[in-house]
């Protein structure tokens, strides 16, 4: 017998699944159905085949999807919010492998962009769970938001506690306005200003700001904090669209 986070649906047509799974998005556990202002995260995963089995993973962090009995089976998506998937375990921590981002407000995707479907082994949604709309600041501590992530709504005054010392090969995501800038600081502790960043607006509302090599760009960073400093500059960040082969 399936997990009770892991529902079969026999005999449908996949469109008509994507509009279930939809409604399931807006409707878990009998709650109420969220006004369509509502942004917070959530995710669903499609596997594929007759019986069309998926599992709900709500807005948590997944390191290990066979314990969700759910290893290596995603062939699709439907999500409310930012969320990146994994080939490998605790989000290819001990090696640099497959991503693939998936973003929107009740946004289902028939198929994913990387050759990730059927290898989604972990994933992790981006900013604020209970509103992706938010300002805050995400730093990983690999490429393309791999390995292990520091979050913050307001400030992070040591990265390196946080995420090690290799701080060349870090990554991040700034979500929320465009008007809500982070700086950036070279050292730990608020110290020599970097840059600051902030997402640019484009024709996907709320899309984050996403940087998949900090060292490349602007050089290693100690911390961040929300706000800018008159006179500093300021670098918008693209955005990678509803979703992005990594």
């Amino acid at each position: 017998m399936l997990p009770t986070h892991v529902r079969t649906i026999r005999a449908w047509t996949l469109p008509f699944l994507l509009g279930y799974v939809l409604a399931f998005l807006l409707n878990a556990k009998g709650a109420a159905v969220p006004q369509a202002s509502s942004y917070a995260q959530r995710a669903v995963l499609l596997s594929e085949g007759g019986s069309y089995p998926f599992v709900s993973v709500g807005d948590q962090d997944v390191a290990d999807l066979t314990t969700w009995h759910f290893n290596n089976q995603a062939h699709a998506a439907c999500v409310i919010g930012i969320w990146l998937l994994y080939d490998l375990v605790n989000y290819n921590a001990a090696a640099e492998s497959t991503v693939e981002y998936v973003f929107g407000q009740q946004y289902c995707s028939a198929g994913f962009e990387t050759d990730i479907g059927g290898r989604v082994s972990s994933l992790r949604p981006v900013g604020a769970r209970r509103d992706y709309t938010l300002s805050t600041l995400t730093v990983y501590s690999g490429l393309y938001f791999q390995g292990q992530a520091a979050f913050s709504e307001s400030e992070l005054p040591d990265l390196t506690a946080e995420l090690g010392d290799d701080n060349n090969a870090w990554s991040l995501m700034v979500t929320g306005a465009a008007e809500e800038k982070w700086t950036l600081y070279r050292l730990s502790n608020y110290s020599q200003v970097v840059a600051c960043v902030f997402p640019i607006e484009s024709e996907e509302l709320y899309a984050p700001g996403a940087l998949p090599d900090i060292g490349a760009f602007l050089g290693p960073i100690g911390s961040a904090r929300i706000g800018c400093p008159i006179g500093v500059r300021a670098v918008g960040i693209p955005s990678l669209g509803r979703s992005r082969r990594l």
